[in-house]
């Protein structure tokens, strides 16, 4: 009874342990599915952190950039103020030619020396207006491109602020969305932490109760062991007594010898002997055919318990042979595990570099189409100035037979202009030679004219003074002696005033001679300018020509740097198209070599599902045969043990029983490992549990009979209780 009330105390105890060792694992299943979310949240952070760097060296990128167009638009303005000062010296020249030329064309229609210098100046006149025409149209091509390239510039510089403005705002979200989330995460890893640490004083705690519930197991044992040991005692006193019924047996059989020479003195008992001996002998052979009975049971249990241990031995080779294929399989899921662990690292650093080579291609993507975006707003801009070169050079072709027309009329105008030069020009030497002659006349008349205006002059004051005392005396004088002088005074008066006004006509003769002669000094003046001007415009053509021909180097220095950005941006192209090939390529193959581990790690992680499911239900269903076996067997026993009287039992069977148990991992309830724990060299999990087993004592091959069995604790090898026959 004591022992039944320990072993059920024990089967509760060790059922509230597999119950705690259930808990356990709940426990490590919370605390893994917990680490799960904080790598989660982790692995969620890394990104986000990723994601704020990538877009960090965008913002970089695009200020960059910025930078990079804001010098290219200042190097654009330096060249375009440089231009706007060689247009302006080329306007100031231009001006300066135009009134040389006016000048000229005055000048030209006025007088010309010769034919061969107005032939001359109306060829320098038809270059310096072919040369003003190609200047205006070059002006007005620069202020055409300048225009453009105004507008073209503007247009970028908008197109980069606002584009500067969509950057500050996503970078404005993205920071309160980082924010957000880490304040979002900080709280899940707070709550995750105090979860966690709650989960460790759970923990705690249920260690302390286990190690509480081993103090007491082994205090159980203890109890169990000195219990036994009340039993061995006890046993050995019933061998004492059986020993002593056996002993009394014999005296009884020397006493019955007795009693057969002493039967006629006992025959009235002899009567009363005789029934109770009949009903004895009934009692007996009831016994006798029970115990054949019970001899034959026993001899087909003994056969069972054979069989069964065969089964078990079998069982346990099986055992074995499953766990020595676990641990090779163990070792094996172990690589695996360490494969897998290092794919998955090299698959985050994959996915990291297809992350960024992604970047790379989007931003090289998004670079060649600004570029290629560039080149096509160049090369339009390019037809677009083709166009508009054919369109002037059409112009200027009909410009220039107009102007041929007019140029042609003009010289056959100039022609007849000359002819009709060269006749005035003899009638001009001819009047030069004798407005010479007249000169040379008019000097000398001049001469003698002012000797003699000089001595008027001095006559004049002499007549006035005269006259003055004639007045005087007049008054003086008597009226009659006044009227005879005042008779004479005016024959006088009026030779003086006739001589007076022949003065003034010879002086209005000299005057007139005097414009004339100023007039052709004003001619020869404006010969002599004519012929400066002359030498001024051959100075001009050189600096023009000079000017030509540094616009010209500057034309063809331009054509020259734009051949080279051009092939600068081919280059640059077929080296990024190239690059994204090979990017492609590359992020193809790690696509391919990725899905291959995928499908094979898959197909290895099914098998050795697979694999390790068939095992463990195999090695249940033995588990359960043979338990089931076991306790038929073990309560067939116990019910024979006890029908069986003592005098019957056979001393030289000795049978074992050893109730086995079998303890399973945590992952054998959930499908992870199949593998039991339980044969009887294995003591790892549980040092202080009971292994029971049951197996016969002698190895003869006859058949034996059931005398005494012993349960032992084989975790220290020591007898707990045993039974003999008496």
């Amino acid at each position: 009874m004591l022992c039944e009330k320990m072993m059920e105390h024990l089967r509760r105890k060790e059922d509230e342990y597999s119950k705690e060792v259930e808990v356990k694992q709940q426990l490590e299943l919370t605390f893994r599915a917990v680490e799960v979310k904080l790598k989660t949240e982790r692995n969620n952070l890394n990104q986000v952190e990723f994601t704020l760097k990538q877009k960090e060296e965008n913002r970089r990128n695009a200020d960059m950039l910025c930078e990079k167009m804001r010098e290219h638009l200042r190097r654009k303005e330096d060249e375009y103020s440089k231009e706007v000062e060689v247009k302006q010296q080329l306007e100031l020249t231009f001006r300066a030619v135009e009134v040389k030329l006016k000048a000229e064309r005055n000048n030209l229609n006025q007088v010309s020396d010769s034919c061969e210098k107005a032939k001359d100046l109306l060829r320098k006149n038809h270059m310096l207006q072919e040369e003003t025409a190609m200047l205006r149209l070059e002006r007005d091509a620069l202020k055409n491109q300048h225009r453009e390239k105004e507008e073209n510039y503007f247009e970028d510089i908008e197109i980069l602020k606002v584009k500067n403005d969509d950057f500050q705002k996503t970078i404005k979200l993205d920071e309160e969305m980082l924010t957000k989330t880490i304040s979002h995460y900080t709280g899940q890893l707070n709550a995750l932490t105090a979860e966690n640490a709650m989960l460790n004083s759970k923990l705690e705690n249920e260690k302390e109760s286990k190690q509480r519930l081993e103090t007491e197991v082994e205090s159980y044992c203890s109890r169990l062991a000195a219990a036994l040991h009340h039993r061995d005692q006890s046993q050995t006193s019933k061998r004492d007594l059986e020993l002593a019924f056996g002993r009394a047996r014999d005296e009884w059989l020397c006493l019955q010898d007795k009693m057969k020479s002493d039967v006629a003195n006992l025959k009235d008992n002899n009567k009363m002997l005789s029934q109770q001996l009949s009903t004895v002998e009934s009692k007996f052979n009831k016994l006798k055919i029970k115990l054949h009975h019970t001899r034959d049971d026993l001899r087909e249990k003994t056969l069972m318990l054979k069989h069964v241990q065969r089964d078990l031995h079998q069982a346990e080779g099986q055992k074995q042979e499953i766990e020595h294929v676990y641990r090779n399989q163990q070792g094996r899921v172990n690589t695996y595990l360490g494969k897998q662990e290092s794919l998955e690292e090299r698959l985050f650093q994959l996915q990291s570099e297809n992350m960024l080579l992604r970047q790379q291609l989007n931003d090289a993507g998004n670079r060649a189409d600004s570029r290629e975006k560039m080149i096509i707003s160049i090369q339009d801009q390019f037809q677009q100035i083709v166009r508009k070169l054919q369109a002037e050079r059409e112009k200027q072709g009909l410009m220039l037979e107009e102007r041929n027309k007019e140029l042609v009329k003009e010289c056959n105008y100039l022609k007849e202009r000359m002819c009709q030069y060269e006749n005035e020009k003899a009638e001009g030497e001819a009047m030069v030679r004798q407005l010479q002659q007249e000169l040379d006349d008019a000097v000398k008349k001049q001469s003698v004219s002012e000797a003699s205006l000089r001595v008027t002059s001095c006559y004049c004051p002499k007549l006035e003074a005269e006259a003055q005392d004639l007045k005087n005396n007049c008054k003086l004088l008597q009226p009659h002696q006044v009227t005879s002088q005042t008779d004479d005074f005016p024959a006088e008066l009026e030779t003086a005033s006739s001589k007076g006004l022949h003065l003034d006509a010879k002086n209005q003769v000299f005057q007139q001679e005097l414009l004339s002669m100023k007039l052709v000094q004003k001619k020869c003046k404006k010969l002599e300018r004519r012929k400066k001007l002359e030498q001024e415009v051959v100075t001009l053509r050189s600096h023009i020509e000079v000017n030509m021909t540094e616009h010209g180097q500057v034309e063809q220095y331009q054509q020259e740097s734009e051949d080279r950005a051009r092939q600068d941006l081919v280059e640059k192209l077929r080296e990024t198209q190239a690059g994204f090939q090979q990017m492609e390529v590359r992020i193809k193959d790690l696509e391919s070599e990725l899905s291959k581990m995928k499908s094979l790690q898959e197909d290895s992680n099914r098998a050795e599902l697979e694999k390790y499911k068939q095992l463990y239900l195999v090695e249940c269903e033995l588990i359960k045969s043979l338990e089931d076996k076991l306790d038929k067997c073990v309560l067939l026993i116990n019910i024979r043990l006890k029908l069986l009287p003592p005098f019957e039992q056979d001393p030289h069977l000795e049978i074992k029983i050893k109730s086995r148990k079998y303890i399973f991992r945590p992952g054998a309830f959930r499908g992870e490992d199949s593998n039991l724990v339980g044969h009887s060299e294995d003591y790892g999990s549980f040092p202080n549990s009971l292994k029971l087993c049951l197996y016969p004592s002698s190895t003869s091959s006859i058949p034996v009979e059931l005398s005494s069995y012993t349960l032992t604790r084989f975790s220290e090898n020591m007898p707990l209780i045993s039974f003999s026959s008496v």
